[in-house]
């Protein structure tokens, strides 16, 4: 897979298991693309809110 772009990055990004994604973010500064990096990181890794850990415990 060719890393040209910011497009080509996030659909790599995407393909990645959560721990390579760790590992990534880990070492963000040496990331052709920062920024991309900590949304995703992000995107999968979301604190819950409130209602969402209110929920879950209800849940079981």
């Amino acid at each position: 897979m060719v890393l040209k772009s910011e497009a080509s990055f996030k659909e790599y990004l995407k393909k990645l298991p959560n721990k390579t994604i760790i590992e990534y973010y880990s070492d963000v500064e040496y990331s052709p693309f920062p920024i991309i990096l900590i949304q995703e990181y992000a995107r999968r890794f979301q604190e819950k809110s409130k209602n969402e850990i209110i929920k879950d415990l209800r849940l079981n």
